[in-house]
């Protein structure tokens, strides 16, 4: 023995590190710049360097590669192999705006997050990796994006809407709203709001798929705006009193015969006004409570009738005796005219899922217009509105939906939330109810980043083969429009980027770019197609008015174009055309920030079409940075 250690000991310890040695000599641990757990074989140091004397954040650089400053045989998966970091390792975000590999040509967009004034900065870009994928994404990248793709989830209506007709002259002729509806089994349940005349009911419907519904008539009169639960064996109903300015209970055994309880919850506080609307409830097995979401005060619409104007919270150990939460309202309108719920928030229908709540929201825009979100909080009291969140615009011209959208009915089921609704048509036909969900691969217009102008809805769009298309005519004698309208805002100076094409003759125009404050105040950029003129116009406190004009006879059909908006810091706008400058005007009436809108107005008969294929929005400066490629690396 030696040291303790016995000859047969010594001898496996010496074979075992030689195998070991003879291993390490065929697998060498992997050759190549690791990021993020992958490994690129290639990198490449760009510097950037900042030429207009200000400090730039959040900056979207182009990154052009040809021939002369890239070997495009070094991408090993088409071009997708592609990463940039900043020079700590942090993964930046880009877009890919064109890559031909047989041509040698790139464009790419990286989002710089600081590059300080008249210096310069360095990431880097990784290459060569034959099992990566692309993570290219122009959200991420700039202020405004949309290149109209189809959607890989989104809230979609159903196309046979509405499911719940206005056609019984017994019991709802004059309307069907406001549903409530649960699942017990394999059944949907409804109680909902019927209307005959001044008489206001509740009606029942039961259906097997949520879309075909068996009506059962009034099961309870004197009422409207149902809440319907089950706790046990006991279903209890909140209703509004047909004054609205107070809920009710009501219970039962069986959904259908009920014993009335009176008034449970009136009007008690100054931030109430003189209305309480649409309760829901919910029975808190978790904390043995009762909680209830209720609407009060009042906006009135363009119309003239009164809706909710804020949302507040109650909480109850019986169903019975409440108690006002002290914060009240917890949800109120923000005022911001770019916010889909300016002006008043209304009706949360709120769903407890694994100790978090969820809830759908009806809210009016600037335009008084009600749209629908959906919404998160932690607690049922704080609820975080974003612009991303909203989920339903309003319908085109001529459908069921085109006016105001409301609504009450939120099941989850098998991962999949399901809305019932109920909706004003610009016709005035009575109110139905419409059934929407959450969908995969939607070819829809995204609510996520854009609203949908009211425009008394007299116009029609869809998404069709990727490209945001306005299509249809006007009466020959008044003007018809539809619009969209970004959620956020474009940056202070910035440069839009719009790919369009159309189809146009005597009275129909293209507004392919409007900077939006509010109904009142925007500028625009369009094309006249009865003048054949580009022009900038301008609606200021709500008095409009035309400027600078650029004539182009040849363009009533127009193929796929780009045009190009620049607003620089001392108030000069202008037009491109490819990289032809068509308008320059200086205007300073109105400042930031603005919102992106687009669309097409017609007054002639025929059908036209405008169809934009791209939308984007960046933040620019002039001079921009300039970008340098460095020398290929390899690891």
């Amino acid at each position: 023995m030696a040291y303790g250690i016995s000859h047969s000991e010594a001898g496996f310890r010496i074979a075992l590190a030689l195998r070991l040695f003879h291993l390490r000599k065929f697998i060498a641990p992997p050759k190549g710049f690791i990021i993020d757990s992958m490994t690129f074989k290639y990198r490449r140091k760009i510097t950037i360097t900042e030429q207009s004397g200000n400090n730039l954040s959040d900056y979207q650089v182009r990154i052009d590669l040809d021939a002369s400053n890239f070997d495009f045989s070094h991408f090993l998966n088409g071009g997708k192999d592609l990463r940039f970091t900043d020079i700590n390792g942090n993964l930046l975000p880009y877009w890919v705006e064109k890559m031909d590999i047989a041509a040698q040509e790139a464009t790419i967009w990286v989002k710089v997050p600081s590059i300080p004034a008249n210096s310069s900065v360095d990431i880097f870009m990784y290459y060569g990796n034959s099992s990566v994928d692309s993570v290219s994404s122009g959200t991420n990248v700039f202020a405004i994006f949309d290149d109209f793709e189809v959607l890989t989830q989104a809230w979609k209506d159903y196309d046979g809407n509405p499911v719940l007709k206005a056609d019984n002259p017994s019991f709802d002729v004059d309307g069907a709203t406001d549903p409530c509806v649960i699942k017990e089994g394999d059944t949907y349940k409804m109680w909902y709001w019927c209307r005959v005349g001044t008489s206001w009911n509740i009606c029942y419907a039961t259906s097997t798929d949520g879309i075909n519904w068996t009506k059962h008539g009034i099961v309870f009169s004197g009422a409207c705006r149902p809440c319907v639960l089950k706790v046990g064996d006991t279903y209890y109903m909140y209703y509004n009193n047909k004054d609205e300015n107070a809920i009710g209970l009501a219970t039962s055994t069986d959904g259908i015969n009920w014993t009335d309880h009176g008034i449970v919850l009136s009007i008690t506080e100054p931030y109430e006004g003189s209305a309480i609307f649409n309760a829901w409830v919910i029975y808190d097995e978790d904390e043995g409570i009762w909680k209830m979401w209720y609407a009060a005060d009042e906006y009135f619409v363009p119309e003239g009738w009164h809706e909710p104007k804020v949302a507040c919270y109650a909480t109850s150990n019986d169903g019975i005796n409440w108690t006002k939460y002290a914060g009240n309202p917890i949800i109120e309108p923000s005022g911001n005219p770019f916010d889909w719920w300016c002006s008043a928030v209304a009706n949360p229908v709120v769903k407890k899922i694994n100790g978090k709540y969820y809830a759908t929201i009806h809210a009016a825009g600037e335009d008084g217009r009600f749209r629908v979100g959906f919404i998160e909080s932690d607690d049922g009291i704080n609820w975080s509105i974003k612009r991303s969140d909203l989920i339903l615009n309003l319908g085109d011209r001529d459908t069921w939906n085109n006016r105001h959208l409301y609504g009450r009915g939120l099941v989850y089921e098998n991962g999949i939330w399901k809305r019932w609704y109920n909706a004003r048509a610009d016709s005035s036909p009575p109110e139905e109810t419409g059934y929407a969900e959450q969908k995969s691969n939607v070819e829809i217009l995204d609510a996520s980043k854009w609203i949908k102008m009211y425009y008394d809805n007299k116009g029609f769009l869809s998404i069709s083969n990727s490209e945001l298309v306005f299509n249809f005519g006007g009466d020959g004698s008044s003007w018809y429009s539809s619009g969209i309208r970004s959620h956020y805002e474009m940056p202070t100076t910035f440069e839009a980027r719009i790919w369009v094409r159309w189809s146009l003759n005597t009275d129909a125009n293209a507004f392919f770019f409007v900077a939006w404050k509010d109904s009142n105040n925007w500028y625009q950029f369009d094309y006249e197609s009865r003048y054949d003129r580009y022009r900038f116009n301008k609606n200021i406190g709500g008095t409009a008015s035309w400027g600078v004009v650029t004539y182009s006879s040849a363009d009533d059909s127009l193929p796929l174009t780009e045009f190009r908006v620049r607003r620089l810091a001392d108030g000069t706008w202008r037009l491109y055309k490819g990289n032809d400058l068509l308008i320059e005007t200086v205007q300073t009436e109105l400042l930031p920030p603005f919102v992106f809108h687009c669309g097409m107005s017609i007054k002639e008969a025929a059908v036209r079409t405008v169809a934009y294929d791209r939308i984007l929005v960046r933040k620019y400066i002039d001079p921009e940075p300039s970008v340098s490629v460095g020398n290929e690396e390899t690891a």
